[in-house]
Order: structure tokens, then sequence, then C-alpha cells
């Protein structure tokens, strides 16, 4: 494993972040992340880990609480990211436990993740990190404009 420290994510952090989820498949601007990540700095609900080793951003975790009525309240990984160049060290186990512990200290009893299913190495991670598919489902989405 590498010599990562954890720590939450800082606007200063903007640059690799922006290449990281360019890593993980997802177009925005620099300008989107930043607004998104203002976002959930303020949210109240929310926090993203970094991954940092010397001054370099490894990874990072987005984690947040999710309130259902039908359902216990549970915490939710929003995504994750580890840099193509340190994947297999163990850096997405320790965002991963960044998050778990997020999630106690804040109340949450489970812990979720959603993930594509073609992305069967994410599976396989997951399922080594002791996460169970609990179902499939269908996503909607209707652009509000």
């Amino acid at each position: 494993m590498e010599k990562a420290i954890i720590r939450k994510a800082e606007l200063g952090d903007i640059s690799e972040l922006f290449v990281l989820c360019a890593e993980l498949g997802y177009s925005a601007t620099s300008e989107e992340i930043i607004s998104r990540l203002k976002r959930i700095i303020t949210s109240g609900s929310d926090d993203v880990f970094v991954a940092v080793e010397k001054t370099v951003i490894l990874g990072w975790i987005h984690v947040f609480g999710s309130l259902r009525l039908e359902s216990d309240p549970f915490a939710e990984i929003g995504g994750l990211v580890v840099s193509s160049k340190h994947r297999n060290k163990g850096i997405g186990k320790i965002l991963v436990r960044a998050a778990e512990k997020w999630a106690k200290e804040n109340d949450y009893l489970k812990i979720r993740v959603r993930s594509r299913i073609e992305r069967t190495e994410a599976k396989r991670f997951y399922e080594r990190e002791k996460y169970v598919i609990k179902k499939s489902q269908n996503v909607f989405e209707k652009v509000l404009g």
C-alpha cells in the first residue's frame, strides 16, 4: 500500500479532481466540478475525501447521507476513483474505509454503493470489501429545464 493520507477535498484540488473525473469516464468542465464541489462541501450531508501522497491526489471518494420515507437512513458512496497509475495498491480500500468511518460518525448503520453493470473491476473490488449486491434496478432520468 502506498503511504497516502486521507483528508477532505478542498477547492484547490480542483485540477486533479477534474483529471480523475475524466479517468472515470465523466466529461465535465473544471467550472462544473468547482460548482459541484462547492455545493457538496457546504451541503452538510456530503463529503469528498482525497488520498494524497506528498502533494499528488491519488484518488477520491464522495459519500453522502440518504434519507428515505420508506426505509431507514443510509450512507451512500456517490463516486470513487483511483488514478490508473495507483490502482491495486490499496488506495481504494483506504478511501472506502474513510467513507465507512464518515457513515458511522454520522449515525448511519449501513452504506450503499451503486456501480454500472459493465464495471466488472468495481464489482470485484466491492465484493472483496464485503459489499453484497442487494438488487438490480433501472435508473430513470428526466432533464428539467
